[in-house]
């Protein structure tokens, strides 16, 4: 791994609101941004925002389905990222 993507996998995890946004996604598998708004009780666009950060760091995926995206954790994450979702 180059140390441009691993910086932007730290910074994507070195944030409290995105650590709890991946702690969701573990516990619900997958959701749509307008779920985890609700659940995490913050705005659409702060979740949409998080979410597409820890998305270009690779660490979670989405699925588009017409208007509606949804977000899950991705599996192929590099090993230490697992060893995170393991800890959250």
């Amino acid at each position: 791994m180059q140390k441009k993507d691993l910086e932007k996998v730290l910074k994507s995890l070195a944030n409290r609101r995105r650590l709890t946004m991946l702690a969701y996604l573990k516990a619900a598998k997958k959701a749509n941004v307008n779920t985890v708004a609700k659940e995490l009780r913050i705005s659409a666009k702060t979740a949409s925002r998080n979410l597409v950060i820890l998305e270009r760091a690779g660490i979670v995926e989405k699925e588009q389905w017409h208007q509606h995206v949804i977000y899950r954790l991705n599996e192929l994450s590099r090993p230490f990222v697992k060893d995170i979702f393991f800890e959250i």
